[in-house]
């Protein structure tokens, strides 16, 4: 998959190097699965930490429909942004969106994509400082608070700082697996966030969000097995301790129970596969783990108000509208 990185004046560097690091640690974990392309209007770029970047691609005129464009936060100026600043970087935007690319605001990169009038009718955000002038400059958008990331028709903006990360591990487990973005967290030494769009998501549920370094190995353990019969007897015995302390020092550290989390990675597991799969209801289900067909659908139905053939539908719907861009 090709991704795109924007670079325009006075980027902010860790909204960059960020996303780029997870990537490349991904190809590095899982064999090369993003193909990395730094790209601008102009030929050097000041960073508003004062390193100059350059050796950038031009913009391209034509992208695969799915490909990553992240456009990496900037420093914003006192005043408002002007609709016309980079005209040529806004239409370009504009046909990326008509491209069916998946655009991504890394902090006050949002503003970049409001500026382009991307925003309209979408659900987004950005830096909690900026949160209002976000909303006050783009009133058409419905901008949310209190969100490490939002995804709306294959727009996605994040927070500030490290949330950029937390988006790239969530794209990486969409597109790769769930098994890389865990290996992917554990290589950066970073929290395999589970956050994303989606109000059913508990904001409580940030499963890895702790450094206990026995229950970073438990839930390494659980990925890998995650289609196979859990328990955390089972689990506790290969970390050479009781079980009973094993389920105490999990609950402690994640803020859930074990038999909880593994549910919640199966589901998630079994909505990857949907969306990117033509297996049948019955096989997701066994692929994810789940004792049978209804204990699945019985998972499911807690968490969304729609059944997974929708989930299928939904996603087909979505590939066949951008072949058809394309």
């Amino acid at each position: 998959m090709d991704v795109y990185f924007l670079i325009l004046p006075n980027i902010h560097l860790m909204d960059l190097s960020g996303p780029a690091q997870a990537l490349a640690d991904c190809n590095e974990l899982q064999g090369e699965q993003f193909r990395c392309h730094y790209i601008s209007h102009q030929q050097t770029v000041s960073s508003w930490q004062g390193l100059a970047l350059s050796t950038m691609s031009a913009l391209p005129e034509v992208v695969q429909p799915g490909s990553l464009i992240y456009i990496p936060g900037m420093k914003l100026s006192a005043g408002k942004i002007d609709p016309g600043l980079n005209q040529e970087v806004l239409d370009w935007l504009q046909e990326m969106d008509r491209q069916n690319a998946r655009l991504i605001g890394v902090c006050t990169g949002s503003f970049i994509l409001g500026a382009a009038g991307l925003l309209d009718g979408r659900k987004c955000t950005t830096h909690h400082r900026q949160l209002r002038r976000l909303a006050e400059e783009f009133p058409n958008a419905e901008v949310l608070q209190e969100r490490m990331f939002v995804e709306d028709q294959g727009l996605y903006t994040s927070a500030g700082v490290s949330a950029g990360i937390d988006l790239t591990l969530h794209l990486i487990t969409e597109i790769v697996g769930p098994d890389a973005g865990v290996a992917v967290a554990r290589e950066m030494v970073v929290c395999s966030r589970r956050m994303g769009d989606d109000p059913q998501i508990a904001p409580q549920f940030l499963y890895r969000d702790h450094v206990h370094p026995t229950i970073h190995e438990a839930q390494d353990i659980i990925a890998s097995k995650l289609n196979r019969p859990l328990t955390a007897e089972s689990v506790a015995r290969q970390l050479n301790i009781s079980a009973r302390h094993f389920q105490r020092l999990f609950r402690q550290a994640t803020g859930v129970t074990f038999k909880q989390y593994v549910n919640e990675q199966r589901i998630q597991k079994a909505d990857q596969l949907l969306k990117s799969t033509n297996h049948s209801i019955e096989w997701v289900a066994e692929l994810a783990g789940f004792q049978s067909t209804k204990t699945f659908r019985d998972a499911w139905g807690r968490k969304f108000d729609y059944p997974p053939s929708q989930r299928r539908t939904s996603s087909r719907n979505d590939n066949q509208a951008g072949a058809q861009q394309s």
